[in-house]
């Protein structure tokens, strides 16, 4: 029926989101960071993606979704969070706006709504059994964290005074985005020494490379693993990445893969101490400037740097 990514700070909740949305056939991927959502989304094409507003990072949920929209990513998105915390600026990049504490009937149609209206037949059948519901969560609802919690029904005898209403039940808003196509930012010429990006698992091959690479005259900027490098470039303008192949996170086949579907062009140079001939032949098409093989000498480096800079 689909892909679905939805972003959460509670495990929890993702695990919930999970078994609702499996269980009516979508598939389901989930992340509790928002730099690895954001590589997830720019790689892979999904139908859907919740973002929860109050994600725990280096940026939360609205900003998340302000890059995704700044790099092409017309995925629609569902956001969720207390009414009224979306900023105005976030709200206008969202197709759905679902406060909480929601319902997963409310959630679950909103889905339905945005994807497929032909789910709605499930949908409603499964959210009116309360039965099914509290045993696809294996336990009573009260014990999730931010989720509305369930009530016996306590029928008022004749002697009894009314019950107090219910409060009423969230609003889901749906936003028109049809008139607000993405325009790219405007990037203003810098000034100054070309800026090279050096991403390296080893913290000892990482900072001799980058200081060798500053001492010719570059200015450097540094990452420990594949997502920061993928973070960096959506920051900042490079003119030049030297990456290992073998980084933690995303490996320098996966963060290159990114970078080019994200439309980051920036040209590469790979330094690695194992490669093939096939690797070779899969870097080829990626605007790979050159390979340099470990241990190589700073001379070698600086070279290839001036080379692809000063081209």
């Amino acid at each position: 029926m689909g892909k679905i990514l939805v972003v959460h700070k509670n495990e929890l909740i993702l695990d919930v989101i999970q078994e609702m949305l499996q269980d009516v056939g979508y598939a389901v991927t989930l992340t509790s960071d928002p730099q690895r959502a954001l590589s997830k989304a720019i790689a892979t094409r999904y139908n859907l993606i919740i973002v929860d507003r109050h994600i725990e990072g280096h940026y939360d949920g609205g900003r998340l979704v302000e890059l995704l929209r700044k790099y092409g990513v017309s995925t629609p998105i569902i956001g969720t969070a207390p009414e009224g915390e979306w900023a105005e600026d976030s709200t206008e990049l969202v197709d759905c706006l679902l406060p909480s504490p929601f319902e997963y009937g409310q959630l679950l149609r909103a889905v339905s709504d945005l994807l497929d209206p032909r789910t709605r037949a499930t949908i409603e059948e499964l959210t009116q059994n309360p039965a099914e519901i509290e045993e696809l969560l294996e336990g009573p609802l009260e014990l999730l964290d931010e989720l509305p919690p369930t009530e016996e029904l306590d029928l008022p005898t004749e002697t009894e005074s009314e019950p107090e209403p219910r409060p009423q039940t969230p609003v889901v808003a749906r936003v028109d985005r049809s008139e607000r196509a993405w325009q790219p930012p405007v990037v203003n010429p810098r000034r100054g020494p070309a800026r090279v990006l050096v991403g390296d698992g080893s913290d000892d091959t990482r900072n001799a490379v980058a200081d060798t690479i500053k001492k010719a005259g570059f200015a450097v900027t540094d990452c420990a693993d594949g997502h920061a490098v993928v973070e960096a470039t959506m920051f900042e303008d490079y003119d030049l990445i030297v990456l290992d192949l073998w980084m933690t996170g995303l490996d320098g086949f996966e963060v290159i893969e990114t970078l080019r579907m994200s439309g980051v062009e920036t040209p590469i140079i790979i330094s690695t101490a194992y490669i093939t001939r096939e690797m070779v032949q899969e870097l080829a098409p990626h605007k790979v400037q050159k390979i340099l093989l470990k241990p190589f000498r700073a001379k070698d480096l600086i070279e290839a740097v001036k080379k692809v800079t000063l081209a």
